[in-house]
């Protein structure tokens, strides 16, 4: 069993995909072959310089029970689908292919959209094309701890980001917890668990999808778990099971600050709204941070129309106060600025 139970820091070499395994070798070890356990879901799109290590990644996994690999193609162009086809062939009762003929993404489809109908299994687990497993036990040991935990809707895990630059990995940071094994709304506020880890219950990604995803045009995996954790505690199993790649062609990577904090302050805005109690709080809380860290980086970049359109944010956040005359003349002073832009 391969396990990485050391810390990563600086100046360490990204681990190596794990070995490949064939499929005689990876079914041998299921106690009870039939309907899969687990479903990992993988999405890609031109994903063709990554996708075999996190192919290698999946097919390496030792469980005692069966699960299966739903590869999503949103239309590459790369060559992305002759690798998909090829891992189909070799491993044709474990690896699954959906080839979109249209690029699906384009228009308004997510991934998370379309997985609970198309996992078979228990649990679902994700990870996309770009980013890798690298412990061998990664599945075992989650779906051991959510049958241990029967209130936990997932289990989470530790990962660490690399940024890809021309054929090397160069460390930049770990992502997860090792404090305690449930991960409460306390300690998830104060934690980020990257997609690569994330093992669910099938039954509640289901319904949480289809509550709120679906026709809300809100989606990433920060939405998720906030969403998640008013279903229950997370269960974390506190080792670095998978790498996140960066490349800077990905959804998030691909955008600059700006718009970054633009797209966090959309989905709060949009969770503030969906979820109530406690975690409708914690969402207009950061909300009011992201404000104020959006009018910090709009005077300091000078853009005077966006700072000043933020003021109203930070003035009902009670972050900012402002006389009733001031607001008038940043009121008039927005028009202007507005008309002769």
């Amino acid at each position: 069993m391969q396990a990485m139970h050391n810390y990563f820091g600086h100046g360490s070499p990204a681990p190596l995909p794990l070995p490949l395994r064939s499929e005689d070798q990876i079914i041998a070890t299921w106690q009870n072959p039939g309907n899969p356990v687990v479903s990992i879901c993988c999405a890609t799109y031109n994903h063709a310089i990554y996708l075999k290590d996190a192919l290698h990644g999946f097919l390496s996994q030792e469980t005692n029970f069966p699960f299966e690999i739903v590869v999503r193609d949103d239309a590459s162009t790369d060559g992305t689908g002759e690798i998909i086809r090829d891992y189909v062939s070799r491993y044709p009762h474990i690896v699954r292919a959906v080839s979109e003929t249209e690029n699906q993404f384009s228009r308004g489809v997510r991934p998370l959209h379309v997985w609970p109908s198309l996992a078979k299994g228990e649990f679902v687990a994700l990870c996309e094309g770009d980013d890798y497993w690298i412990h061998s036990e990664k599945l075992q040991k989650q779906v051991e701890l959510l049958r241990s935990y029967p209130y936990a809707v997932m289990s989470v895990a530790n990962t660490l980001a690399y940024r890809q630059e021309g054929g090397q990995l160069h460390f930049v940071r770990t992502w997860g917890a090792h404090d305690k094994v449930l991960q409460g709304f306390e300690e998830v506020k104060c934690h980020y668990f990257h997609t690569s880890t994330l093992v669910i219950r099938r039954m509640i990604l289901s319904e949480v999808v289809t509550k709120y995803f679906d026709g809300q045009s809100i989606f990433g995996d920060t939405a998720l778990q906030a969403i998640l954790v008013s279903y229950g505690p997370f269960a974390l199993f506190p080792e670095f099971v998978s790498i996140y790649r960066e490349t800077g062609h990905g959804i998030w990577s691909s955008l600059n600050r700006s718009a970054q904090l633009q797209g966090e302050i959309n989905v709060s805005k949009k969770l503030a709204r969906l979820l109530s109690g406690k975690y409708r709080k914690h969402q207009e809380g950061k909300l009011c941070a992201l404000y104020r860290l959006k009018f910090l980086e709009a005077k300091k970049n000078g853009h005077a129309t966006e700072w000043i359109s933020l003021l109203p944010h930070l003035i009902k956040c009670g972050v900012l106060e402002i006389s009733s005359s001031a607001k008038r003349f940043l009121k008039r002073r927005l028009g202007l600025i507005r008309r002769n832009s």
